[in-house]
């Protein structure tokens, strides 16, 4: 099947088109050729839709490096189509909406550059079967998120942003590598799918619990869960399209699908429901306290973003239950957790969509996101004020809307979590509803704050850029249409649970019946727990959003220098001290000092190690014998060698140094190698008088002294790395582990038409690699005359500083 293949490749090849056909097309926004991308894939995966309900999977290979193993793999299954479709069907929405919300005047080519391979990267990752590919994937995810995070490199903040979401996700996806290759180490095999079948076989292997801590530090910091949320909000500096696609339905749901995709490998473990479901519930509860603090709109749905994965990692955390449990009529409920993480992982996407949207309509129409110099829009903004009603009252849970649906799954999951014996610890099991409902109610007092600051209260046009009017009917249809999902999935929302839901718990569950793992979906349950948990969070959110400016005060017990954030602009800046000065300890400006760190890393490294391998051989059996003269030769040589380190003058130095070139020519005489010879005695003629020309316009050559230590251990680097130069090619010249090529020397004639055997190399055996160096030498050469004319046309300036 190529259709998932096509899926990733489409929105890299058209990446790479665009900067030969943008401008080409002035009168037209380059969005609507872009918006063709994932408008078309969202197309081609939505037909595969009824087969993979049913069961059916795809799976397409094609050899990479077959001789390792790691082949471009394709599976299309139920989890990897939910993502594709938020991939594709989000993005959709998000380029329509930048079409409208983008100026003209912006670089749209690099931005819509950026943003398409940030989707095939995506796509990269949820498709692939072979884990190195899904990790390169992976790791571009972070590359074009910082790309599109600093499109507005002229703001100090963008690039601070941009470098601080790239370090942290990029060091998770170091770590998530080195479990994926313990896991290899275990399984011997790179495909997801045959690890999944696998695994059970090496629960008890001593690299089982390392790859499992790696894999998820990855998980977390690309899904920004405590203590490696702080890059999320400070990526807000992105434009809102980009937020509003990596930051609520892609890039951070990227750690969410690889808690799930793994959740079969190592969810019957019990440090896998601790980890996952702990980290998960603190940072629901985190996310959810610092928004209420925030007072730009953009802040305050980052820390929103952040809680709301929480509450998603929690639940995949709290459903891994089941696995643990193993397969029974029991442990099927506790399926019923992470049927709740999928349905709200859908959820969250469209309702946060859109709330990021009605930021950047505020934003762009009103010039601010304060919350503090907004108020009274809801006349202004009518369309803008139900979209944020709806995203809003979804994301607090309440019903017409999709939101409400998945938070009872919620509170019904933690409810029922508490009677597993699993955490039968004292009464440790009570503290996860009891940390879930006070999240939940934090989190329905920030939605008041978006929907109540923002567009009720008195209107404030002179804190305002812009008098305030409702956005342009093309910035209105993608949050709408977003809006309109929202309602929709709440009176729907089976349909979503047969044909989308059903499908990813059996990719989750394979061991499971099919039929038990997707519940009927209904908004009413009777007078259950979970409803009585929502009526709480209703009442007392009210309550605490009526006197909001009376609690409030509590942030300031959490002063910003005891923050996450200062501890790592503090570890950033010890970085850069402590690495500044220890670049500066061995970048001395002295070729000397360079050449010491060459030679003592070779002896250390090269000879140290094959002494230890026992790889040096000897073997002179089949050596033509040393003349006299060949020894004296090599004697006039040493003698020149070690002079040279003695002369006290330039002329005396470059004389001793010819002799050890001419020296060698004579080498080559008796070798019978007289083109070499040649060439050698024209290049150290050249050489000489070169050196004794540049020379003349030095100044006196000022002899360095040395302490006798230093000079000791010159000498003997000097004499140790000679001694291993001499090893190694005695042993290679020792140790004939093919068969001689001189066959192609005794036949150059008939094999290349020449009888001069180095020619017939350098013309024919090596002609590729000739003409390469012939390339290299003009391209030099263009190089250096082109150097020269920029200095004559600037004036003879130093233009190097420019």
């Amino acid at each position: 099947m190529f259709t998932v293949i096509i899926a990733i490749m489409l929105p890299f090849l058209v990446a790479a088109l665009i900067p030969f056909f943008y401008k080409r097309i002035p009168r037209l926004h380059i969005g609507w050729f872009v918006l063709a991308v994932p408008v078309i894939l969202f197309i081609l995966l939505a037909r595969y839709i009824p087969s993979v309900a049913s069961g059916d999977t795809y799976l397409k290979t094609i050899e990479w490096i077959p001789t390792y193993g790691i082949n471009f793999s394709t599976y299309l299954d139920g989890l990897s189509m939910i993502f594709g479709l938020l991939i594709t069907g989000v993005g959709s929405l998000v380029i329509l909406y930048s079409i409208y919300y983008l100026s003209a005047r912006e670089s749209l080519h690099h931005f819509y550059i950026y943003l398409l391979l940030f989707m095939g990267a995506m796509l990269g990752v949820v498709f692939s079967d072979n884990i190195f590919v899904l990790y390169v994937f992976w790791e571009l995810t972070s590359i074009s998120s910082f790309l599109l995070i600093a499109f507005w490199y002229h703001r100090k903040n963008s690039r601070y942003g941009a470098q601080k979401s790239l370090l942290i996700t990029v060091s998770g996806g170091v770590a998530m590598l080195a479990g994926f290759i313990m896991v290899y180490t275990m399984t011997d095999t790179l495909s997801v799918r045959e690890i999944v079948m696998s695994m059970n076989d090496y629960t008890n292997h001593l690299l089982f619990l390392p790859a499992m801590l790696l894999i998820l530090l990855g998980a977390f910091t690309k899904s920004a869960q405590f203590p490696f949320h702080i890059w999320l909000p400070d990526a807000m500096e992105a434009p809102t399209p980009v937020s509003a696609y990596l930051h609520s339905a892609t890039m951070v749901k990227a750690g969410i699908y690889l808690v799930a995709r793994f959740t079969p490998v190592f969810g019957g473990d019990q440090v896998w429901f601790w980890v996952v479901g702990s980290v998960g519930i603190f940072t629901l509860f985190w996310g959810s306290f610092n928004a209420v603090r925030q007072v730009d709109l953009k802040a305050l749905l980052a820390y929103s973003t952040i809680s709301q994965l929480g509450l998603i990692m929690s639940l995949f955390g709290l459903g891994s239950a089941a696995l643990h449990l193993g397969y029974s009529s029991e442990s099927v409920i506790y399926t019923q957790a992470t049927f709740a993480a999928l349905f709200h992982l859908i959820n969250h996407s469209t309702f946060k969509g859109a709330l990021f949207m009605v930021v950047g309509i505020i934003d762009h129409e009103l010039g601010t996101r304060d919350i503090r110099k907004l108020g009274g829009l809801m006349a202004l903004m009518p369309i803008t004020f139900t979209i944020a009603i709806i995203g809003s009252f979804s994301m607090a849970g309440l019903p017409p809307f999709n939101g409400f649906l998945s938070k009872e799954m919620f509170f019904d999951a933690v409810v029922r979590i508490n009677e597993l014996d699993i955490l039968a610890i004292g009464n440790i099991g009570v503290l996860i509803p009891v940390v879930a409902w006070i999240a939940s109610v934090l989190t329905f007092v920030y939605c008041m704050i978006i929907v109540f600051k923002t567009f009720l209260g008195p209107y404030q046009p002179e804190k305002l850029e812009h008098i305030g009017q409702e956005a342009p009917v093309g910035m209105l249809i993608a949050p709408s249409v977003l809006a309109v999902l929202v309602v929709s999935i709440f009176f729907f929302p089976n349909l979503v649970g047969v044909y989308l839901l059903k499908p990813a718990m059996m990719s989750i569950f394979p061991t499971f019946e099919a039929t038990e793992l997707a519940p009927h979906i209904s908004a009413w349950h009777g007078w259950n727990t979970p409803l009585m948990m929502t009526i709480g969070v209703i009442i007392v959110g009210v309550l605490l959003f009526s006197i909001l400016r009376h609690w409030k005060p509590i942030y300031r017990l959490f002063p910003p220098h005891w923050s996450l954030n200062s501890l790592y602009n503090m570890m950033l800046m010890q970085a850069e001290i402590r690495s500044s000065e220890i670049t500066r300890s061995y970048m001395t400006g002295n070729l000397r000092d360079y050449a010491l760190y060459v030679y003592l890393f070779f002896f250390t490294a090269v000879g140290g190690g094959l002494f230890f391998l026992g790889a040096f051989s000897f073997d002179s059996s089949g050596n033509a014998p040393i003349r006299i003269y060949e020894w004296i030769l090599v004697l006039v040589m040493m003698i020149a060698g070690i002079s040279i380190l003695f002369a006290k003058s330039r002329l005396t130095a470059t004389l001793l140094n010819g002799v050890l070139g001419y020296s060698i020519a004579i080498f080559f005489v008796l070798f019978r190698a007289p083109d070499l010879a040649l060439t050698q005695l024209v290049v150290e003629t050249v050489t000489t008088a070169l050196f004794l020309l540049c020379f003349r316009f030095l100044p006196e050559w000022d002899r360095e002294t040395y302490k006798p230590k230093t000079k000791m251990v010159h000498a003997f680097i000097a004499i140790a790395t000679g001694t291993i130069v001499t090893l190694i090619g005695l042993s290679v010249q020792s140790g004939k582990m093919f068969e001689s090529i001189s066959v192609y020397f005794e036949n150059a004639y008939e094999l290349a038409g020449g009888n001069n055997i180095v020619n017939a190399i350098l013309g024919d055996f090596r002609a590729f690699d000739t003409m390469l160096e012939v390339v290299v030498l003009f391209i030099a050469g263009i190089g250096v005359f082109t150097l020269i004319k920029l200095k004559a046309s600037r004036g003879g300036q130093d233009i190097e500083n420019k």
